[in-house]
């Protein structure tokens, strides 16, 4: 199984992180098959960043 799980700055994206991780990951469980692993991708989720323009030069230039 294949396992999403996206992250940012909100405790109930690190809440989802230590689900996924106890329930599906437990410390010293091996798989019988391979059919059996699960394989865990993060998305780290930023928030956009926002361009300013700022003029350069006085008045004329």
């Amino acid at each position: 199984m294949k396992v999403l799980v996206a992250l940012d700055d909100s405790g109930g994206s690190h809440h989802a992180l230590d689900w996924v991780l106890r329930c599906l990951f437990p410390a010293g469980d091996q798989p019988a098959t391979e059919e059996a692993r699960h394989e865990l991708v993060l998305v780290h989720a930023l928030e956009p960043l926002h361009h300013a323009m700022c003029p350069v030069g006085g008045p004329g230039e």
